[in-house]
């Protein structure tokens, strides 16, 4: 066992519980410790239990993330040495400075996609007959970073693409009359890769409250500062990227370790990677300059659009642990605190927002985030917690959807709840009932042996799934009690089912299903893709209906600013 860092000893001090197995290694941080009154506890922890149950189930994959978009967590997360990553660009050079990267080479390829002047303005990848340049999709307007590189999607307010070309400074303008190239750059990290995960959809710039973790609280903007700014702020990618790397540099300088970029999600995963030079962790191991439209092996931008819907499917269910790691014990949540996270627009109050929470509340929590990301823990000492809530979902999820069927008959809920029920009952007792305590603390045994070497998180996390948990059999328990007399009916436990669902709110419940074709995939709005249909209503799509869904028409775009 190690001695605590001073990082961890001031949450000692501040939350009276002991982090143990933190390394001694290192200066101590010098960074304001959170205000007493503003701290992370229990009643908090039960207050949102189903939201961090959901946060839970939800990081580092696609589908939950994409439902649930707006992330109110923070984690520490890992890529392996040698993992490949992928940089579209406009430009052959490496780049300098922070820059993106993706996880995923279809991602990549976008931004690569050459400009093409002689495609006029159109309407959209849904445009007859041949589809339309890149430029024009969704009526999005690209932008490039400082560097010139990385394409920054925002919403355009005109009705067409306003096209931009590459310029001597590697930046597009108005004025380019001839077809210029992409380039696909390919990465591979030369040592494992620290990261700074955001939770939800984290690239999203959008007005609802996806950014808000890292404009008010990595940041640390005020809303007021964005009032009057085209936008609401949130398309300013590259002023954003910027200071969350000099977040991440001025962490490390304080002693609180190194923090190579920040993990987000769009339409796929990416890394804001704060040090592209050499020497900064990654080594360029290809450069391909694209394709243009006139040349052998152009690919249509509606290929482009329904190929990436295709490989970030492969992650809504996540990642393989060869490709990400992230450390569940790790989390910092808002959810933790005794904080308003109402939504001021009340047509939206699903989802949560810190807009509300006060500058010093907010404060604490970045606080928390640097304290967190400085305790460096063995691997040994982690709980799984994801895989915990994997097991609660995955037994209960196919089955509650069952017991919400209108044409259930009473027989078949008593049945389906007796199943459910059956190996918390000792059936040698007079009074034969479900045990809620066996029931509850079913698949939390595993994580309960290691609670000598818990932190202050796993703590929260475990008073969260617990509850979560208890919500669910106690439920049970409630419809085993009435479905239990003869003449039973459905009307009280299916209204005890209804309000369990409603909490619960599991992004499983959402999916489409297997898709009849495989040239169609499970689509749900990811930005900067989707209809407000596609928001509430997922289904399968083939490749013209996801082109068709942002030409007029296609229905009402879902990312707005």
């Amino acid at each position: 066992m190690h001695a605590p860092s001073v990082g961890s000893l001031l949450g000692l001090l501040h939350l009276a519980r002991p982090i143990i197995g933190a390394s001694n290694k290192g200066p101590a941080l010098e960074w304001s410790p959170p205000t007493p009154h503003i701290l992370p506890n229990k009643d908090a922890a039960r207050h949102n239990a189903h939201r961090i149950f959901t946060t839970l189930h939800s990081a580092g994959r696609q589908w939950g993330s994409s439902t649930d978009h707006n992330g109110m967590s923070f984690f520490r997360a890992t890529v392996p040495e040698g993992s490949y990553f992928f940089h579209g660009s406009q430009r052959p050079d490496r780049p300098t400075g922070f820059e993106w990267l993706a996880f995923e080479i279809e991602h990549s390829q976008f931004f690569a996609t050459p400009w093409d002047p002689s495609r006029g303005p159109g309407r959209g990848p849904g445009r007859d007959p041949d589809g339309v340049d890149v430029e024009e999709w969704h009526d999005w307007r690209r932008a490039h970073s400082a560097h010139g590189a990385k394409p920054v999607l925002f919403l355009s307010d005109q009705d067409s693409q306003h096209p931009m070309s590459i310029s001597e400074d590697g930046r597009r303008g108005s004025n380019v009359s001839r077809p210029t190239r992409g380039y696909l750059h390919t990465y591979r990290a030369a040592r494992p890769l620290n990261l700074l995960y955001v939770d939800g959809m984290g690239a999203g710039k959008s007005k609802y409250g996806t950014l808000d973790t890292q404009d008010f609280i990595l940041r640390g903007k005020t809303p007021g500062e964005f009032e009057g700014v085209p936008g609401g702020g949130v398309s300013g990618e590259s002023d954003r990227a910027k200071e969350l790397c000099e977040v991440a540099d001025e962490w490390a300088r304080q002693g609180g370790g190194r923090i190579d970029g920040i993990m987000r999600m769009e339409v796929g995963f990416e890394i804001i990677y704060c040090h592209f030079e050499e020497g900064g962790g990654l080594d360029l191991v290809s450069l391909d300059a694209t394709a243009l439209r006139n040349e052998t092996g152009w690919v249509d931008p509606q290929v482009h659009a329904f190929e990436w819907v295709r490989a970030v499917g492969l992650r809504y269910d996540g990642f393989p642990k060869t490709r990400l790691n992230i450390d569940w014990s790790s989390i910092v949540s808002a959810y933790f605190y005794n904080i308003n996270l109402t939504n001021p627009d009340t047509q939206r109050s699903e989802m949560p927002r810190v807009v509300n929470a006060t500058n010093e509340e907010r404060a604490a929590i970045k606080s928390k985030v640097q304290e967190t990301m400085a305790v460096q823990r063995h691997n040994g000492n982690n709980i799984d917690w994801q895989g915990i809530v994997d097991l609660l979902v995955g037994r209960y999820s196919d089955r509650l959807a069952f017991l919400s069927k209108e044409d259930i008959t009473v027989e078949d809920m008593r049945q389906e709840v007796n199943f459910l029920l059956y190996s918390y009952i000792n059936f040698d007792d007079s009074d034969a009932k479900p045990s809620l305590e066996r029931c509850r603390a079913k698949h939390l045994e595993t994580a309960l042996l290691k609670r000598p070497s818990w932190t202050q998180e796993d703590e929260l996390l475990f008073t969260a799934v617990e509850t979560v948990s208890e919500d669910i059999c106690s439920t049970l328990i409630d419809m085993w009690e009435i479905l239990g007399h003869k003449d039973a009916s459905l009307a009280k436990p299916k209204q005890y089912l209804q309000g369990l669902k409603s909490r619960l709110n599991w992004s499983t419940w959402k999916k489409c299903g297997t898709c009849a074709s495989v040239d169609e995939v499970c689509f749900v709005a990811m930005f900067p893709f989707g209809t407000v249909e596609d928001h509430y209503n997922p289904r399968c799509k083939n490749r013209t209906e996801i082109a068709g869904g942002w030409r007029d028409g296609g229905g009402e775009r879902y990312w707005k600013m």
